[in-house]
């Protein structure tokens, strides 16, 4: 497409992952001389629909310490996070946490709550939020009343090898559970100052979750579990790298013409 004054500019539209990459404009001027603009770097952002893993029904006890639903969310950029449903309407209560792989974690089981889960993939560039199959937790009994746990370790956060890499400037979600009876209370902090609502930082009702918007100087953050047993501590690293800028470039993560559904 010719620019007025001269020049020209290249339209996609719709895109797909085959787009990403550096973007440079070449030319000649009169005499042969190979002229090179500043490049674009074109990121393309999605959200797949296609879960890794797909949740299973699942049968505990009532007054079991602990179940799991398990789930892994699709491929996505930003990569995507976790969060669960039942009957439509979003689990996330004192006794209820997602881990690092995406399964939904359940302490000191009650009957009531058997029911219908669904997992949910969801993406802070705005995406329509995937969904997986509906599964059922169902009780299959009761069993007698456990003793007290201290708060313990969940293996799911060693498994995921729980760490964030993100760009600085990124929105984040940390995640925070801990198994414990009674059920632990969570908190989450930064240089020991416990996370509170703010311009750019949503924190979950119970401690177990917090979206970090724009994130630029937080390097770690302490996952706090606490019951009459003790009390445990989790650091999470943050890695984050330095905000991308293109030299009189353009970087571009969403096109005119892309889709939002994928």
């Amino acid at each position: 497409e010719e620019l007025p004054g001269g020049g020209s500019t290249l339209s996609y539209g719709p895109v797909d992952l085959s787009h990403n990459g550096y973007y440079i404009s070449c030319s000649a001027d009169l005499v042969g001389t190979k002229l090179i603009s500043r490049f674009a770097l074109i990121r393309v952002s999605y959200l797949s629909s296609q879960f890794l893993q797909e949740p299973d029904d699942v049968a505990a006890k009532a007054g079991s310490e602990h179940v799991r639903i398990n789930c892994k969310p699709p491929f996505g950029r930003p990569l995507p996070y976790v969060t669960w449903e039942k009957g439509g309407v979003v689990v996330d209560n004192a006794r209820t946490y997602v881990d690092p792989l995406g399964g939904l974690n359940i302490l000191n089981v009650e009957e009531e709550d058997a029911g219908l889960y669904t997992c949910v993939a969801n993406s802070f560039a705005g995406f329509t939020p995937a969904k997986s199959r509906a599964v059922t937790l169902s009780m299959n009994g009761k069993t007698e009343k456990q003793e007290m746990l201290p708060v313990t370790n969940d293996v799911s956060f060693a498994e995921a090898r729980y760490r964030i890499d993100a760009n600085a400037g990124d929105s984040v979600r940390v995640l925070c559970g801990f198994l414990g009876n009674p059920t632990p209370t969570f908190t989450l902090k930064s240089d020991d100052i416990a996370f509170t609502n703010s311009k750019n930082v949503e924190v979950g009702g119970h401690g177990t979750w917090a979206n970090i918007h724009d994130i630029t100087d937080v390097s770690d953050v302490q996952c706090e579990g606490r019951n009459q047993g003790g009390a445990q501590t989790l650091n999470i690293v943050i890695s984050l790298r330095e905000k991308f800028e293109v030299l009189g470039g353009t970087e571009i993560t969403m096109l005119e013409g892309d889709s939002k559904n994928r």
